[in-house]
């Protein structure tokens, strides 16, 4: 019988360490945000193709990858080539790329 979660250092006894539970939410905020901006960016390059159809706004995408998902919308907007022109996103995805790695460095060590 399994008497504790390691990732989490759960004991039956219910004790939890709260800092183990926060890395663990900002874990999952970030994939599900990067999952998001992943078919946002996606989405938004397939729009610009097309005449007359709505894009997603660039505030939509900045909001997307400061919370979470800044590694994986940079990626793909360098593989998919959408808005690489655009300094303010060339500029800011790979600031919030460092900020987040340093706020995740912090959190777990």
């Amino acid at each position: 019988m399994i008497s504790h979660i390691s990732f989490l250092r759960i004991t039956w006894d219910g004790n939890t360490d709260l800092r183990s539970v926060v890395a663990w939410l900002l874990i999952v905020i970030a994939v599900i945000t990067s999952v998001a901006s992943v078919i946002v960016c996606i989405a938004d390059k397939l729009r610009s193709k097309k005449k007359g159809r709505t894009r997603v706004s660039e505030a939509t995408l900045m909001t997307l990858s400061a919370f979470g998902g800044a590694l994986f919308m940079f990626l793909t907007m360098l593989v998919i080539r959408h808005k690489t022109r655009h300094s303010r996103f060339m500029v800011c995805l790979p600031l919030m790329i460092i900020f987040q790695a340093a706020i995740a460095y912090l959190i777990y060590f």
